[in-house]
């Protein structure tokens, strides 16, 4: 599950199952029948937390392609971790970044290949699931345009940005519609796809993905789970759900676990924050140990809240009643993270004991 301190006060479970999703999730149920194989993608930060393992059931038997995307925001030993461990549990993995058009080509390899193998008939259906907000209308998108041979500017300049971050490839261990001229609709927000669709990404051999709307568990238990699908973007932003107050000090106190050794003081420096005053030095080194002990638990509280106060300072801007804007600068937390602009960060991680199932 997801690593990282729970703020104090919170509740032990987090709800947000529009009613949307609920039809999203019949929809699913009803159209998953007639589709060959699926296409799961899961966020590469978090690659455990991020699946909706109600979707197993549903999903049953079927051939499965998992697919870690945004991979460039997450470590890359983290990742090749996960994909190792995701293969021994039996099915196929691939860790992609959607915006770059060389990773999008290997897993349409990857994907022609998975389908063409299994089924050798006129055309075959696939079907593309996964919580809200993990990219899975950009990777349709992608595809589409490669089958279409067309390469948007910004495709462009993101491959010559990262032309060395190429995705990594794992087959499965032993164990283990109608076409739209359209593209899918995408959105920085979660839940922006709605409805279901069907596009075509190759025509020879002829495969077809269908579009589904991100759906979550409707009740999501764990704290820690809600904080990291918050941070990531995969939940909505809401104070009712979740203050941003508490937000940004999940975000703060993360960074030394979520990051490379090293990384969290570059990360917090960069945002304007005093390391040399001995208030945050829990941020660089938290026990984590000692979470859920009053003393350490404050410690880490008065850290990010010191922390805030720098971060407000450096931005300069001012909130009600004159002082520091420290919900601006909680915003510049949660934005900085979720962006990458902090850094690569990794809010799961294999561990022994931890129970999965990607099934075959």
């Amino acid at each position: 599950m997801a690593a990282g301190r729970i703020p104090r006060g919170l509740s032990a479970s987090l709800s947000w199952f529009p009613g949307h999703m609920a039809k999203a999730q019949q929809s699913i149920a009803e159209q998953l029948p007639k589709c060959d194989a699926v296409l799961e993608i899961c966020d590469a930060r978090l690659p455990l937390t991020s699946r909706n393992s109600a979707l197993d059931a549903l999903i049953g038997n079927r051939p499965r392609l998992v697919v870690l995307n945004k991979a460039d925001l997450a470590p890359k030993k983290a990742v090749g971790r996960w994909l190792d461990h995701i293969s021994e549990t039996s099915s196929a993995a691939v860790a992609v970044c959607a915006r770059q058009q060389d990773s999008l080509a290997q897993l349409r390899d990857a994907l022609l290949t998975f389908t063409h193998s299994r089924f050798r008939v006129a055309g075959s259906i696939v079907a593309v699931v996964g919580i809200p907000n993990v990219g899975k209308s950009s990777v349709i998108n992608g595809l589409r345009r490669l089958s279409e041979g067309v390469e948007s500017s910004d495709d462009k300049s993101a491959e010559k940005a990262n032309a060395s971050a190429n995705p990594w490839v794992i087959p499965a261990g032993p164990r283990g519609g109608r076409r739209s001229p359209a593209g899918a609709v995408v959105g920085a927000r979660p839940g922006v796809t709605r409805h279901l669709r069907s596009i075509r990404m190759s025509r020879d051999p002829a495969v077809f993905l269908l579009d589904t709307p991100g759906v979550l568990q409707p009740r999501i238990d764990g704290m820690g789970a809600a904080l990291a699908l918050t941070a990531t973007g995969c939940i909505k932003d809401s104070d009712a759900l979740l203050p941003l107050s508490n937000l940004a000090e999940y975000a703060l106190a993360s960074l030394a676990t979520a990051m490379p050794p090293g990384r969290a003081a570059e990360a917090l420096a960069s945002m304007g924050v005093d390391l040399s005053r001995p208030e945050v030095l829990p941020l660089l080194e938290p026990d984590e140990a000692a979470w859920g002990h009053l003393q350490a638990e404050t410690a880490l509280a008065e850290a990010a809240n010191v922390a805030l106060l720098d971060i407000a300072a450096r931005l300069g801007t001012r909130g009600k009643g004159g002082g520091h804007d420290l919900r601006g600068a909680a915003q510049r937390v949660v934005q900085s993270l979720r962006s990458g602009k902090l850094g690569r960060i990794a809010l799961d991680g294999p561990r022994p004991g931890v129970e999965t199932s990607w099934r075959a």
